[in-house]
């Protein structure tokens, strides 16, 4: 039996987006599925409750904390042997100085992250840890690095967006694929008292959103989109005294059952849940936490299908959108998404890979 090893990394959207992958492949092969994953993370019991087994690595062993996951990673792989490795992870702090073996690797990212020369989190990130990640690097053999840009190569690199988005970039070279959206739902059903709502305002802000949202900044989205009712999924929830609709704060809920009935989903940005709106022909609203996020905002609001805005914009960026013309834009974006099974397309690569 095949042998797999799938490192994610802490964050939710990594562990949601490889549980996905690993679902689908299992119903495709009998493969012998391993994640990996810094203990640290708050998400380690969805692998074990799904089925999957775990190696949770301790990642602060020496002074850099990615140097330790590095050696750790490092053990794993040559103490057991695996046919193939699959990485969904932030590449400058969780795998920038480990020294891959000569095993087929399959990178998981997304396109705008992985753009040459890009501006992203991780650029700056680099910018900071330059010097400790090639000190380390040479110290182990590996050659040193200018930017990140190389930490984004594999042999094969996989984009978990919708195409219509990749399209509006000119992939580097012929290992870098585009396999469509990845989006895990949460098992469970609505609580009773969100069943009969309609024309709701959805607000996903994951397991990243920390940045509160203004009620003044909700308010003017809820009359943008024309709802009465909000529902507010994840931390820093709105005080609903000052907010003009009826809002419905929870922590965790299922996703799908909600976007049947969004008339807008507002997210800090993660591509999860905002491509899961999309797919289903619901509008999005990024209020990013990090430049990422706003990255993916900026895609988004290109191609009609939403806007990012912040809670410092002023009221009059809304007065530039048409929402019904946007909600038209969604439906026709979610259509196209529907010829790709982003899951199912890596699931089938691995199993290439494999042969």
């Amino acid at each position: 039996m095949k042998k797999i090893l799938f490192i994610a990394g802490p964050a939710l959207g990594h562990i949601s987006r490889l549980l996905t992958i690993a679902s689908a492949l299992r119903d495709l092969a009998d493969v012998n599925i391993r994640f990996s994953i810094p203990d640290r993370s708050r998400f380690l019991s969805l692998i074990l409750e799904s089925g999957f087994s775990l190696s949770a690595i301790p990642h602060q062993v020496n002074t850099a904390s990615f140097e330790g996951f590095a050696d750790e990673i490092e053990r794993l792989l040559s103490s057991e042997k695996f046919d193939l490795i699959l990485c969904d992870i932030e590449p400058v702090g969780w795998q920038s100085v480990i020294d891959w073996p000569s095993i087929p690797r399959i990178l998981v990212t997304n396109v705008f992250l992985a753009q040459a020369g890009a501006q992203t989190v991780q650029q700056r990130k680099f910018s900071n840890l330059k010097e400790v990640i090639n000190t380390i690097r040479r110290a182990k053999g590996l050659k040193g690095l200018e930017s990140p840009d190389p930490l984004y190569d594999a042999d094969e690199v996989l984009f978990a967006d919708p195409q219509p988005l990749v399209d509006q970039f000119r992939l580097q070279n012929e290992k870098q694929k585009s396999c469509g959206a990845c989006f895990w739902e949460l098992p469970g059903e609505l609580p009773v008292d969100l069943l009969a709502i309609r024309n709701v305002l959805l607000a996903s802000m994951g397991s990243t959103g920390h940045i509160g949202m203004l009620p003044d900044l909700i308010n003017r989205l809820a009359r943008f989109c024309g709802a009465v009712e909000m529902v507010y999924v994840g931390p820093c929830a709105p005080e609903e005294s000052e907010l003009e609709v009826k809002c419905h704060s929870y922590q965790q809920l299922p996703f799908a059952p909600l976007l049947q009935n969004a008339a807008l989903a507002i997210t800090q940005g993660g591509s999860g849940s905002t491509y899961q709106a999309l797919s289903n022909g619901v509008p999005v609203v990024v209020v990013p936490t990090h430049r990422n996020h706003q990255i993916l905002g900026e895609l988004i609001e290109e191609l009609g299908v939403g806007l990012v805005i912040g809670n410092d914009d002023t009221p009059e960026k809304l007065k530039n959108f048409d929402f019904q013309k946007m909600r038209a834009n969604a439906i026709v974006f979610a259509s196209k998404m529907k010829d790709q099974n982003g899951p199912n397309f890596v699931a089938r690569r691995i199993l290439e890979q494999l042969s």
